[in-house]
């Protein structure tokens, strides 16, 4: 399956990157140290934004694909 990426703000007004994949649910949701698949039990809600809506810091804390990699395996 080809991965896209996109990015999410949750309604605590933390970002996270989506990663789409073959689990159960189609998608991770991902910070610098864990992964939540399909979103669940990371926010009440959260929305999809424009990496430009992305802090610089945000992403230079959470852009790396190896790290995502190794989080969902």
């Amino acid at each position: 399956m080809k991965q896209f990426e996109t990015w999410v703000k949750t309604n605590r007004g933390d970002y996270l990157r989506l990663i789409e994949n073959d689990s159960q649910f189609g998608f991770y949701l991902c910070d610098d140290d864990q992964a939540w698949d399909g979103g669940f039990g990371i926010a009440e809600s959260w929305e999809v934004i424009p990496i430009q809506a992305v802090p610089q810091e945000e992403l230079e804390r959470i852009y790396c694909d190896e790290d995502v990699q190794s989080i969902i395996g």
